[in-house]
C-alpha cells in the first residue's frame, strides 16, 4: 500500500525482520522474529522465539497481538520485506489458522530507495554492506551471516543448547537496529 511520509508518525512505524528456516514453500518456518517500536522516548525491541517448530503458531500469535497488526496498523519497514517478509508471514499464519494481514499494512522497504540511491556506488545493496558505508557500523567477524541462520536453527534443534541460538539473536536483533538507523 501506497502512503505519504508526512501521514506517518514515528509511533507507527514497525520495523521488522524474520529468520527461516528456508526461502518458501510448507516446509519453510518462520523460527525467530525481531521488531522495533518507538515507544515514548525508548527505542523498544522485541524478539519472538519458537524453541521447536510447533511453537511457530504461538509465535505468530505473539507478533500480531504484539504488533498491533489488525488494530493499529502499523506502517511496516522492512529490508526485502515487501518480497519476503510480509508474505511468509501471511503464508505461515495461514498455516496455522490465523489471520496475519502484514502484506495489506502501509509498508516502506527500505531495499528499493536504498538501491535506487546506491546502485553502482557500492559492492552491493546488501543490509550489512549498506550499514558499513552509509551508517559506518560494522558486524562482529563472528556474526552468523542471513544464509547460515537454517543451518544454525537445525542444530539448536538437534543439541537443545541454548547458546547455539544467541549468535542468531543477535543477528537478528542487528538487523532491526540497522533498519531504525537507516
Amino acid at each position: 500500500m501506497l502512503f505519504r511520509s508526512e501521514d506517518v508518525r514515528l509511533h507507527e512505524l514497525l520495523f521488522l525482520d524474520i529468520e527461516t528456516t528456508g526461502l518458501g514453500g510448507a516446509g519453510a518456518m518462520t523460527f525467530l522474529v525481531g521488531t522495533g517500536r518507538i515507544e515514548g522516548d525508548a527505542f523498544v525491541l522485541r524478539q519472538y522465539l519458537a524453541p521447536a517448530p510447533p511453537d511457530e503458531a504461538a509465535l505468530l500469535h505473539a507478533l500480531i497481538a504484539d504488533g498491533g497488526v489488525r488494530e493499529d496498523g502499523p506502517v511496516l519497514v522492512t529490508y526485502n520485506g515487501r518480497a519476503f517478509d510480509a508474505p511468509a508471514l501471511d503464508e505461515r499464519a495461514t498455516m496455522h489458522r490465523q489471520r496475519a494481514g502484514f502484506d495489506a499494512l502501509r509498508h516502506l522497504d527500505l531495499l528499493m530507495p536504498v538501491r535506487t540511491a546506491y546502485r553502482g556506488l557500492l559492492p552491493s545493496c546488501r543490509l550489512g554492506e549498506v550499514e558499513h558505508a552509509v551508517l559506518g557500523m560494522s558486524r562482529p567477524t563472528y556474526e552468523v551471516s542471513g544464509a547460515e541462520t537454517p543451518a544454525w536453527y537445525f542444530r539448536f534443534l538437534r543439541t537443545q543448547d541454548a547458546r547455539v541460538m544467541a549468535p542468531l539473536i543477535d543477528h537478528n536483533a542487528r538487523d532491526v537496529l540497522a533498519l531504525a538507523s537507516l
